[in-house]
Formats: C-alpha cells, sequence, structure tokens
C-alpha cells in the first residue's frame, strides 16, 4: 500500500512539474520479500501470490522504488502494533 500511494504522489508532483529525481525509498524489516522483489527468479516458485504484491516488483524493476532492509527494533511503528 505504501509504494502504491508513494507512485501515486509523485505522479502527481509531476502533473504539478515538480520533478523528484531521487527513488522512493521504502524500508522493509522482511528479507525474503526484499529478495523476492529484487530477484525475478523466484517468479516460477511465486504463483500462489497475490497479484498486489507484484506491483512491488514492477516498481523496483523500473526504478521507482527501493527497498531497504531495517532492523525490526529500529521500526518507531512497530510500538503502535505490537503489544
Amino acid at each position: 500500500m505504501a509504494a502504491c500511494k508513494a507512485v501515486l504522489i509523485r505522479r502527481i508532483l509531476k502533473d504539478l512539474d515538480v520533478t523528484i529525481k531521487d527513488l522512493i525509498l521504502l524500508y522493509c524489516d522482511n528479507m525474503s520479500s526484499i529478495h523476492q522483489a529484487r530477484n525475478p527468479l523466484f517468479h516460477a516458485r511465486m504463483k500462489h501470490i497475490e497479484v498486489q504484491y507484484f506491483f512491488i516488483r514492477e516498481r523496483v524493476q523500473t526504478r521507482d522504488v527501493k527497498l531497504q532492509h531495517i532492523s525490526t527494533n529500529l521500526q518507531t511503528s512497530n510500538i503502535f502494533t505490537e503489544p
């Protein structure tokens, strides 16, 4: 969802003649999902995964989004989601 909204905001800004040259940086604590998004060789083994998750892979391949690992302990949003 974050990738969809970030790409949407970038497109709106482009329509307003505001150019952003940097990649959209998304932090993720799941190394498996980062590897799956970066490596297209996993595609044959991922047929059961929902279509919405392929959006991030497409954005990584087109160099719109960059995924970066962050430790779970460093995520400040976890204090609201974890008991």
